[in-house]
């Protein structure tokens, strides 16, 4: 089972942690559990390469991916971090809702005096 968690601060994200394995087919040939770590791993570079926030707190290790934003984002960042971010957790709602019984998709907000 794969386990997805989108922490959100209001429209800012402020973590995402994927982790497990789908078990829905032999490793190598699980395409549920490839298109969750796409997904991941997509939105840990985008949030780098396209936001330009290099200085990522993030871990990713077999069957593990933690991604912590930094408090100090520009407005733009913030917003560039929040779309790249809602676009993660569409297709991984879509992979959830198609494959329910390997994929699990979990939102928390919490209150941040930070922004």
């Amino acid at each position: 089972m794969v386990k997805a968690r989108v922490v959100w601060s209001g429209s800012v994200p402020i973590l995402f942690e994927i982790e497990g394995h789908a078990g829905q087919a032999d490793y190598g040939q699980d395409v549920v559990c490839a298109a969750v770590s796409v997904l991941g791993q997509t939105a840990l570079v985008s949030l780098d390469e396209i936001a330009g926030i290099h200085n990522l707190d993030f871990t990713v290790e077999e069957g593990y991916l933690l991604c912590r934003l930094p408090m100090d984002l520009s407005k733009v960042q913030r917003e560039t971090a929040r779309i790249l971010v809602e676009s993660m957790v569409l297709g991984l709602r879509g992979v959830a809702e198609s494959a329910p019984d390997f994929v699990k998709l979990f939102t928390e907000e919490v209150e941040s005096d930070a922004y």
